[in-house]
């Protein structure tokens, strides 16, 4: 059973509620005659590929139930949220310092309040708070002023010590624990077909993360310049800094330090309209990492990759194609190279590129009649000198494949 909703609105006040009751994939740690009694994970993934994948599928039961009262005026909006998450065993992550203060339970409830504001039409104020168990809280407060050419925005969070959440990802610095950010950004429209952006923010941490144990600070700009071609043709140019922590892997194991860690990273991307249905589009990338020690020693790696896209959307034909040649050379893992790639339905693909290779993919969507569709995703990684993540010496393996088909039936 999935569930139901309702929503009822009359003069200006609306009322939505909501039950769900669902099967989900979970991390199974403790069993009792079949019966899961504790997971340490959700997965999410929605793949069942191997022996583990298979053994976690719809292995717990999730309840949820809710409702969301707004009342909207004219220059306002204020809304009430109430949410309780119920498992059918107890939700353990493995009892690490990094995640002494998650939540750890069966029963699990959110209840907030939010607002929005418009007292000149050009800015927006807006907010919410939220309490989880009665006992944690966060909350955030926005601002956004637009001014002829010019927009921009103001935020600022902080989720206190134990906040926690499975499903919903509220915007954060960190994936988990607390933390308090700021956030300020800046939209310029510039002569015709320039576009200037930037943002910074600056967060602070007062416990452990995930791969740095202590307290941390951490700053992040970015900085996009798009020029528009016409209308067949763009180039976005974009330049982000990121000061932050991370363990020292030099020295003893059972002491930990934290070491600097800056990150430049230059993205240079340009798209090319061929016809109606088909586009190129080129990437370059270059990131400088620079780690310092407890010794004030400074080392400097790379990474460098030049991607080409063909991309095939023909308006008459429900046929899809994408493919990517891309070239990548990286020092060592920590200059490693993200970006996204096209994949089949409902798939979400990011991979990290590092060592020194050569990858291509191509993905195609054939429609097989009104209620059948197929997607075929075939990749090949070649490597002149590979890499194993979090180390930095040749796996030896030069060439690796991948396969990936996905049918459709709408019934």
């Amino acid at each position: 059973m999935r569930g139901f909703g309702l929503c009822i609105g009359f003069s200006g006040w609306e009322l939505n509620a909501f039950y769900s009751r669902l099967s989900r994939d979970a991390n199974v740690q403790e069993e009792e005659n079949g019966n899961p009694l504790e997971v340490s994970s959700l997965q999410q993934s929605g793949y069942h590929r191997t022996t583990s994948e298979i053994s976690d599928r719809n292995a717990i039961t999730m309840i949820n139930w809710g409702s969301y009262i707004r009342h909207s005026g004219k220059w306002f909006r204020t809304g009430i949220s109430f949410l309780s998450t119920s498992l059918s065993a107890d939700y353990q992550k493995p009892y690490k310092p990094c995640n002494q203060f998650h939540w750890r339970g069966k029963n699990l409830i959110h209840a907030g309040v939010d607002w929005l504001i418009q007292p000149l039409n050009n800015v927006v104020v807006s907010g919410e708070y939220t309490l989880m168990d009665m006992k944690k809280w966060a909350f955030s407060n926005n601002v956004a002023v637009f001014y002829s050419n010019v927009e921009m925005a103001f935020h600022y969070h902080q989720f206190s010590r134990g906040f926690d959440h499975l499903l919903n990802a509220p915007y954060r610095i960190s994936s988990g624990g607390s933390e308090w950010a700021i956030f300020a950004g800046i939209l310029i429209h510039l002569r015709a077909y320039w576009t200037l952006g930037a943002q910074v923010d600056l967060a602070r941490h007062p416990w452990l993360r995930y791969s740095i144990d202590g307290p941390t600070e951490s700053m992040r700009l970015k900085i996009n310049l798009q020029h528009q071609l016409g209308t067949d043709a763009d180039i976005k140019t974009t330049f982000r800094y990121i000061s932050n922590k991370k363990n020292n892997q030099t020295g003893r194991e059972y002491i930990r330090t934290l070491t600097d860690k800056d990150s430049w990273r230059a993205t240079v991307i340009n798209t090319i309209k061929i016809s109606n249905g088909l586009r190129l589009k080129n990437r370059m990338d270059y990131n400088l990492i620079s780690l310092s020690n407890n010794n004030n020693l400074t080392s400097k790696v790379t990474g460098s990759s030049f991607s080409q896209d063909i991309i095939f959307r023909p308006e008459n034909i429900q046929l899809q194609a994408t493919f990517r040649w891309m070239i990548f050379d990286t020092d060592q893992y920590e200059s490693r190279i993200y970006q996204y790639e096209y994949d089949v339905l409902y798939a979400f693909s990011v991979p990290a590129y590092f060592g020194t290779g050569i990858r291509c993919y191509l993905v195609i969507k054939i429609p097989a009649g009104d209620r059948l569709d197929f997607w075929f995703k075939a990749s090949a990684n070649k490597y002149s000198r590979r890499l194993i993540e979090n180390e930095n010496y040749d796996a030896g393996k030069k060439n690796i494949f991948e396969v990936k088909l996905q049918a459709r039936i709408r019934l």
